[in-house]
């Protein structure tokens, strides 16, 4: 404001549809005062806002007479005395975002080439300082979710783990913390390349086997092995995995849930006894 030698100056941001401009600070120099909240809905002002979609400057000498810029005359311009208008796009993302507005009070008035510039100059700023609170924003809510993960995932029953594809090999690069409660590893202890066939039962090597054959053709499998617990007993898993492939088409990551199953599977061994207990019953009994 001072060097241009304007009385207002104010930035204003496009809402999500570009339908309306809302005026989030307007500085006027005389009283040395902020304010924001104006709001200038598309509708009434259709060509001045189909001037700002050619992301150009609109240096209006009489804003009264300039048709990007007469719109305002009646309600805007004319109580405020406001003679001519210098408004430089601001942009975030390469996308228009808003504009910067100068309003010079009193009659017209020549905007000079170095005035546009600077005009311009100052815009750019406002544009990398959005960008950067944009960046600081999603930064901060990429954390505020991350930890919401974090925070679920310690609390999750299931172990989730990541497997990269080296050759026909699946090796651990990552797992969360959740084997300790499920089998009574850390997680770093379960990060050998040969872990997971160290532990595996030996009658469900071959299931396990053809399970990653059919992850490899379909995507995805599913199957229920036992796995060998650090106490020396088995639990029994339900594996989860899906392939990850890069643009080419070529595997380069699995991604896999374990499930404790070991209850159920008890639970349905018994259901198993039980049933076949009433059958042999029924069968003495000749029902």
């Amino acid at each position: 404001a001072r060097t241009l030698g304007v009385a207002r100056v104010s930035v204003w941001r496009y809402n999500a549809d570009h339908s309306l401009l809302r005026c989030v600070d307007l500085y006027e120099l005389e009283e040395d005062r902020h304010s924001s909240g104006m709001e200038l809905p598309a509708a009434a002002y259709p060509n001045y806002f189909e001037a700002l979609k050619g992301m150009e400057v609109i240096a209006a000498e009489d804003a009264h007479l300039d048709p990007r810029t007469s719109e305002f005359s009646e309600k805007y311009l004319t109580p405020l005395n406001i003679g001519a208008m210098l408004d430089a796009p601001i942009h975030l993302r390469g996308v228009a975002d808003g504009v910067l507005c100068h309003e010079h009070i009193g009659s017209s008035r020549r905007w000079t080439a170095d005035e546009e510039t600077f005009a311009v100059a100052v815009a750019n700023r406002v544009s990398l300082a959005l960008e950067g609170s944009e960046r600081q924003r999603v930064a901060d809510e990429l954390r505020s979710t991350l930890a919401q993960l974090e925070q679920m995932l310690a609390h999750s029953p299931a172990d989730i783990f990541r497997l990269k594809v080296e050759g026909g090999r699946l090796v651990p690069i990552a797992t969360s913390d959740n084997n300790n409660p499920l089998l009574g590893y850390t997680a770093a202890e379960t990060m050998s390349p040969n872990w997971w066939q160290e532990h595996l039962h030996p009658d469900d090597m071959e299931r396990a086997l053809a399970s990653m054959h059919e992850l490899m053709r379909q995507g995805a499998m599913r199957y229920e092995c036992r796995m060998r617990h650090k106490n020396g007993g088995y639990r029994w898993i339900e594996d989860n995995q899906r392939l990850l492939r890069d643009p080419s088409g070529t595997p380069f990551e699995t991604v896999g849930v374990w499930m404790d199953i070991t209850e159920r599977k008890e639970a349905d061994s018994r259901l198993e006894n039980i049933h076949r207990e009433l059958m042999e019953v029924s069968r003495q009994a000749g029902m």
